[in-house]
């Protein structure tokens, strides 16, 4: 029998726009939101339809808390400005270096 301590269904879920899921969920994505400073007109539309309320005013632009956002791109569809872009992991990864 596992013995690992089963988390109660409390602990994983949390009620829209009070605080990032409990859950660490970065290892599901495969892409993650790249947002251009220039292009953000910081309306809050990416962070109010963030499933995981992962997008945050970073006080010039919205930025995302990278260990909760689980790459859906629902950020980068509802952003009226065009300044959210979906990027593979892998590629991000090569384009910083």
């Amino acid at each position: 029998m596992n013995s690992k301590k089963m988390r109660s269904a409390e602990e994983c879920i949390t009620p829209v726009g009070t605080a990032p899921y409990v859950v660490n969920t970065r290892y599901w994505r495969w892409q993650r939101p790249v947002t251009d400073k220039d292009r953000c007109h910081r309306c809050g539309q990416c962070a109010l339809y963030c499933p995981t309320n992962s997008r945050y005013d970073a006080q010039t632009h919205f930025d995302t808390n990278l260990d909760y956002c689980k790459g859906c791109g629902v950020c980068a569809h509802e952003c009226w400005g065009d300044a959210i872009e979906m990027v593979e992991e892998g590629v991000f990864e090569e384009a910083k270096a």
